[in-house]
């Protein structure tokens, strides 16, 4: 039988802020100071293929190795999953106890997959997820309190709550390693959110301008706001920039700051690493 999570667990109050993002092709870690809000550690580690969870697992625990800082007590410690195992609910059509029924629809679970809910209360949503169990029980072993979300939630309260009131469509597209999210906009409204796997620059554009298509969206009107790990000196950009007629990269409201004892942390430009960035 399917069992069903909270994503909260425990809390414990130790000192500072730890945030990690758990993929399926890469781990990222931060460390910040909560009051100065100053960066310490950042580090990201991108794997060669598309792992699984165990293999996730055996790759968080080498970062712990290889990283002290890592084992540092913290305050509060926060893990976002970005993986395409999720699906969003009108919270007026929400039943808890039917968590698995809205999952199957789209996304493969096993009878023993625990599944999360984040509740995006100002948007009238529920993210229904699975986060990887094993995973969980490595944090929670090590820190004792963490709470997780899955990445989309993350990029829907940000943005939505950031994005002006107009009629203008907006398209954001999230880019990591072999996977991008893309949420389509209008009024602060979501219309779509949705990952889609990707291996080449056709793959991606294919799945913009086919979402599009659908949704009656005309490239030459809608806007393209680009987020994650992509730049102008990519394929991925070029062949964006060849079918769509207004892109911009992100521009982070959230002030950050580096640590003055560490001059070393390359935290990436305003646009990358964004649900690590936001996820407190």
């Amino acid at each position: 039988m399917t069992q069903k999570s909270s994503n909260t667990i425990n809390k414990t109050i130790l000192s500072n802020r730890l945030s990690v993002q758990v993929s399926l092709t890469g781990l990222s870690f931060l460390i910040q100071d909560k009051q100065t809000k100053a960066i310490s550690f950042f580090k990201t580690i991108n794997f060669d293929t598309e792992l699984n969870p165990l293999e996730i697992y055996k790759e968080i625990e080498k970062a712990y190795l290889h990283h002290e800082v890592l084992k540092q007590d913290f305050e509060e410690v926060s893990v976002v999953y970005s993986n395409p195992l999720y699906t969003l609910v009108p919270l007026a059509l929400y039943d808890e106890n039917s968590a698995a029924e809205y999952l199957k629809f789209n996304t493969k679970i096993l009878h023993n997959d625990f599944i999360a809910e984040d509740r995006l209360e100002n948007f009238d949503l529920v993210n229904l997820f699975v986060p990887y169990t094993n995973i969980n029980n490595f944090f929670f072993d090590h820190h004792g309190a963490f709470t997780y979300k899955h990445v989309s939630s993350v990029l829907i309260q940000t943005l939505l709550a950031e994005e002006a009131m107009d009629q203008n469509h907006n398209l954001y597209l999230n880019v990591t390693e072999g996977y991008f999210d893309l949420l389509v906009t209008q009024n602060r409204k979501l219309l779509l959110c949705n990952s889609f796997k990707y291996s080449t620059k056709e793959d991606l554009i294919y799945h913009l301008l086919f979402t599009a298509e659908q949704l009656k969206l005309n490239p030459e009107t809608f806007r393209l706001i680009l987020l994650g790990n992509i730049n102008k000196d990519d394929e991925n950009y070029k062949m964006l920039y060849k079918y769509v007629r207004e892109i911009d990269f992100y521009y982070s409201k959230k002030e950050f700051a580096l640590d003055p004892l560490v001059n070393t942390i390359d935290f990436g430009t305003t646009h990358q690493h964004f649900a690590i960035k936001h996820l407190n």
